[in-house]
Formats: structure tokens, sequence, C-alpha cells
């Protein structure tokens, strides 16, 4: 197909996808005030915090800080001190329009004697809602550049190793497998970057309120977060899909090299497409990064034989290039 053809296709596919980030219900929508209205004050105003907020009287934190200062208000200058690892519950809100730095207080209990008052923005900034979804999606904004580098590090180093010796390796968009799993996982990686990117720029109190209050149903939540958690679901399957491709086709030691490669390949996707998308470009750039599956999904792709010894399985007969053996 020629480029000017699918040129247009493109551009829909562009638009469409930047309709529905903008245009769709994206946030979290608060009970309508005649459905609370039977209920007492105490609950209305926890709802209400919630959606606020996005937590509220009873949330458990966990403080990730070394040392957090609580303020025993009314007295100005007196605090207690929690420390890292300490738990806390949400007790009460409190609003000072006077206060120039951040009109709303949140009151945290540790127990019945410790209890104080901090900004709501250090609730943000210093602590974590208990939970392992919170826990992962914090961890891994804090790590992620660590892992990232150390990975390409020791990818390149065994690379160039295996190159010195002459050794044909398989590599994905560069001496690929004849499988569409490794590619469709990662557009899916390039998918939920562009939504996740989407959601910082446009609905920030959308993602801070699924931080809060995470879930792993995606027809719970609002549609630009329910198409990301779907994305997260088929980057799992996928991920499992292609590691038995990869398995099958592969000797062992080929395979992890091209497994590894896949890793990076994903992680890159992740990187540019946030990018991408933070200059307004990978709206466009991600209906050009699914040409390349489609040409694969449209090409041969068939497996006709196996190898008599070992299992792999082969396009044609000849040389295994697992085992080495020759199949007539």
């Amino acid at each position: 197909m020629k480029l000017s053809r699918l040129l247009p296709i493109v551009w829909l596919l562009a638009g469409l996808q930047a309709a529905t980030v903008l245009l769709s219900s994206c946030r979290y929508s608060a009970p309508a005030p005649e459905e609370t209205d039977s209920l007492p004050a105490r609950q209305r105003d926890s709802i209400a915090h919630l959606y606020e907020y996005h937590y509220t009287f009873g949330t458990n934190l966990i403080v990730q800080t070394d040392t957090l200062l609580l303020s025993q208000l009314p007295i100005e200058g007196l605090y207690d001190t929690l420390y890292r690892g300490d738990t806390v519950a949400v007790a009460e809100f409190m609003t000072n329009p006077a206060d120039s730095i951040d009109s709303v207080w949140v009151k945290l209990a540790h127990d019945q004697q410790l209890q104080g008052w901090i900004h709501e923005q250090e609730v943000n900034d210093f602590l974590m809602p208990i939970n392992p979804i919170s826990y992962g999606i914090r961890q891994f904004s804090a790590l992620h550049t660590r892992i990232f580098s150390l990975l390409f590090v020791l990818f390149f180093v065994y690379y160039f190793f295996h190159r010195r010796k002459n050794r044909k390796l398989y590599l994905i968009f560069y001496h690929d497998i004849d499988s569409l799993y490794p590619l469709l996982l990662c557009f899916v990686t390039a998918f939920c970057a562009t939504l996740y990117e989407s959601m910082q720029m446009f609905y920030p109190e959308t993602w801070e309120h699924f931080y809060f209050n995470p879930t792993l149903n995606p027809f719970r939540v609002p549609l630009v977060l329910s198409l990301f958690l779907l994305g997260i679901w088929s980057f799992i399957i996928l991920f499992i899909a292609a590691a038995e491709d990869i398995l099958k086709m592969l000797p062992l030691k080929s395979a992890l090299f091209y497994f590894s490669g896949l890793i990076l390949a994903c992680i890159v996707c992740y990187l540019l497409f946030i990018v991408a998308v933070h200059l307004w470009v990978g709206y466009l750039l991600l209906p050009l990064f699914s040409l390349p599956l489609v040409r694969k999904a449209r090409g041969p792709h068939a497996y006709r034989y196996r190898c008599g010894r070992c299992g792999t399985l082969l396009k044609e007969k000849g040389k295994c290039p697992s085992c080495g053996a020759i199949n007539k």
C-alpha cells in the first residue's frame, strides 16, 4: 500500500484518538445532591471530601518522608513528629482562607495521643495510601529512571559482547522473529503511555483520584482510565503470549537476549510517547507506529514444519536454528 493512501487513515486515527481523550467523560462524577440528602451530615461531608480531595475521613495513609511535623493547632509553633513508616488516618478537614501557603488543613491521627494538622498539599507530597497498587505506582514513579538506565547498560554490554563473536542475534525491529505478539506488545505500551500522559495533561485530578482509590476493574472508572486499565490487562496477556512464542522459536540463549531487547523496546516506547504526547505530536505518532504492525500482520508468517530433534517451529526444511539438526 502506498504511503499516500495510508496518510488519510493515519490522520483519521489520530483525530479519533484525540477526540476520545478530549471529549469523552474523563472525570469521576460525584453523586447528585438529591442522592445524598437522606444521609447523615457526617456521611455527606465524607462523600464531598472524597470527590474534592480524593480521600476522606478514615482514609489510612503511611508516611513516606523521614520526618513529618504535625501542627498542634490552635497553638502555633507546637508540633508533634511522625517518622517514615508511621501509619495515620484522616480525622478532620479545616479551611483557613487567611493562610497564604495552603488554605486547606487536614487533621491526621496516629493514635489517641499523637494527632495534628498538616497542609493538604503535604498529604500528596509526603503520605501514601496503604494499598499495593498505590505503592506500585509511587515506587515506579520514583525508581523507573534508575531501573531503565541499568537495563540499558546491561543490554548493550551483552549485545556488543556477542557481536564480537559474530553471532547473528534476533532483535525486535532489526532481526525479528515471525510473531505478531512482540510488535503488538510495543504498540500497547505506546497506547498506554499516550493515555497516561493525556490524563496528566488534561485530567490530573482523575489520575489523583485513582491513585488514592485504585481498582483493577476497568468498567467502574471514567472512559480514559478504563481504556488505560484495559491496555494494562492487554499488556499482561500479550507479555505471556510473546514469551511463549519467543521460547518456541528460539534457543534459550537467543530467546533471553530477544526477550531483554523486547523489554527495552517497550521502555523506549513508553518514554518516547510520554515526551511525544507532551509535545502534542504523540497523537499522530501512535497511528504511524501501528503501520509496521499492520504490514507484518498482512505478510506471511506461518510455520509449516517442526524440528524432528528439538521440536522448534520451522518455516522451511533445513538446518534447525536451535539444535543444528538437518531436517529433510
